[in-house]
């Protein structure tokens, strides 16, 4: 049997999120809210104004993750 790919995880995750329908726009404002609570800002904008994670895949991650060291490198 084989594993599933990141792409049909992601679609199964949506599926999941679209037809639940306690994931409504009084669960965003709570998100919103709580971010702002917690001083989880950018600005005065929210840090994540989303109600699922953006999903990398593992290569993905580790891309972002040397990028993210070589800029910081290069601050220093």
């Amino acid at each position: 049997m084989s594993s599933p790919t990141l792409a049909s995880i992601v679609e199964w995750l949506d599926s999941r999120i679209s037809r639940d329908p306690r994931i409504n726009a009084r669960l965003f404002e709570q998100l919103i809210q709580a971010q702002r609570e917690l001083g989880l800002l950018h600005d005065e904008r929210p840090m994540c104004p989303f109600l699922r994670p953006h999903i990398l895949s593992r290569s993905q991650y580790e891309r972002v993750s040397r990028a993210a060291e070589t800029l910081a490198a290069a601050f220093e």
